[in-house]
């Protein structure tokens, strides 16, 4: 198994263990999630390049909106592009900003982001950094090596997860 796709799955065991419940549909070589609770799509995808829109909208590009079901009503082919709102996200090194691409369903009238597993739902610490702040055992040499965190960011993160 691909070790994105470990952190991915990983990631949503940890929200199933918030009582968050999930269904995986598979579709070419990207991976689709709907999550039942949310107003989210989120594609899981192999790339093992550093991020940036490039990234983002190369995904977005070879993404098939006729194959993706509609969150809300369950529709298919029924998602539109509709909008782009920027989202920033801190890493190690780097802060960066990408637009996220929002989809209109025209069966229910609902809005939808389309999110990458990369990206953890309302925060700006990407997937990897919060599974690396969660298996360090140091603290401070973790600060040291990633300039852009602090101790909150380390404390809210492992709160979130009940850790």
């Amino acid at each position: 198994m691909n070790p994105n796709h470990i952190k991915c799955y990983a990631f949503m065991l940890l929200l199933i263990k918030k009582e968050r419940k999930s269904s995986f549909l598979q579709r070419q070589s990207l991976e689709y999630c709907n999550p039942q609770h949310t107003h989210m799509i989120t594609l899981f995808y192999e790339n093992d390049n550093i991020f940036t829109q490039d990234t983002y909208d190369k995904i977005i590009d070879q993404l098939d909106f006729l194959t993706l079901e509609c969150p809300s009503c369950k529709h298919s082919g029924c998602l539109i592009k509709h909008a782009k709102y920027p989202r920033t996200f801190r890493m190690a090194n780097s802060i960066i900003t990408v637009h996220i691409l929002r989809v209109l369903c025209k069966e229910c009238g609902h809005t939808h982001a389309i999110l990458l597993c990369d990206f953890v739902p309302y925060s700006q610490i990407l997937l990897d950094d919060q599974v690396d702040i969660l298996t360090s055992n140091n603290d401070e040499e973790f600060l040291s090596d990633n300039p852009n965190f602090d101790l909150s960011d380390i404390r809210y993160i492992r709160k979130q997860y009940n850790l």
